[in-house]
Formats: structure tokens, C-alpha cells, sequence
């Protein structure tokens, strides 16, 4: 069995340390500004193409095993299902269903160099009135390309759900 030189067994306090702070910064990291622009690109292609019904398009935005969940409650898995259910969903989506997705990302959490979680908002006006959706997207670089790997619309819930939000017990 080989021995551990002294004088690297003084250092591996200070590499642990190196470590530890490179791994707590690396949710600080901030986008290469040219990723977030072919990012910002991605999303605005992929919801233009839900716009316009074009469900080959958004799928081509997509990576072969994307999630999307959608603001009507929706979960797709595949873009094969992705494809059918876009189909369908645009058959039927109502025509004064109005979707604002202006993709301006609130913010960008880069999770490695070729991952990338964006959160961004949008306005939906149809016929029950205007709802705001919260939209969180991961994306994953794959051979120089950005694709959608999980795209999550959710509506801000207002009603009490327990917890701190929870009904007061009667006196």
C-alpha cells in the first residue's frame, strides 16, 4: 500500500475548501451573454410556434425526452405525444384565446455549462378574462444547440392551501 506524502495531507483541508466554495458560487454563475440570446431565441421560436398552431415547429425546439406541462394542466412526456397532443389542443383551442409570450426572462440560473433553467412570464387573454402564467423552461446545450428539455406554465394560486396561507380555526 502506497503512503500519502505529509505534505499532500496538509493541503486537502484547503482543496475541500476550494471546492466547497466553487460548488456554493456555481448557482451564482450568470449566463455567457451569447448563450442567454440563443436561449431567448429557443423560447421565442418555440412560442411562436404555439401562436401559430405549429406543432412541428415547437417540437423541433424540443429534446427527444422534454416534459411540458401546460397552463390547462396538460403533462406530456416525448415529442412524439407532444406532437398528437398540440394536434389536438389547437383543433380545439378557442379563437379569441389570445397568448402574450413575450419571452423577456426574469431571470436565468445557469445549473452547468450546458444547462440552463429560465424563468419567464406571460399574459393569456381568453374568453374569462387576462390570467398571468409563470413559466419556468430548462434547456439543455446538445452538440452546439440549445433545446427544451421541461417546459412548466403554472398560474399563480391564490386560494388557501394550508400552512401559512391556512383557514383560521373557529374560536
Amino acid at each position: 500500500m502506497r503512503r500519502i506524502p505529509p505534505s499532500f495531507v496538509a493541503i486537502i483541508p484547503s482543496l475541500m475548501l476550494t471546492l466547497m466554495l466553487m460548488t456554493a458560487s456555481a448557482q451564482d454563475i450568470k449566463p455567457d451573454p451569447a448563450d442567454a440570446e440563443a436561449v431567448k431565441a429557443l423560447l421565442k421560436k418555440a412560442t411562436r410556434a404555439i401562436l401559430d398552431k405549429d406543432a412541428k415547429t415547437f417540437v423541433s425546439c424540443c429534446d427527444v425526452y422534454v416534459d411540458c406541462f401546460f397552463l390547462d394542466g396538460t403533462l406530456i412526456k416525448g415529442k412524439k405525444r407532444i406532437t398528437a397532443t398540440l394536434y389536438e389542443f389547437f383543433k380545439q383551442r378557442p379563437v379569441d384565446l389570445v397568448v402574450k409570450l413575450d419571452v423577456v426572462p426574469r431571470s436565468y440560473r445557469v445549473l452547468s455549462p450546458e444547462i440552463m433553467m429560465v424563468d419567464w412570464p406571460a399574459t393569456i387573454a381568453g374568453p374569462d378574462g387576462v390570467v398571468k402564467v409563470n413559466t419556468l423552461t430548462t434547456v439543455r446545450k446538445q452538440q452546439g444547440r440549445w433545446l427544451i428539455t421541461s417546459y412548466l406554465e403554472s398560474v399563480p394560486y391564490t386560494g388557501r392551501v394550508g400552512g401559512r396561507n391556512a383557514v383560521p380555526s373557529p374560536p
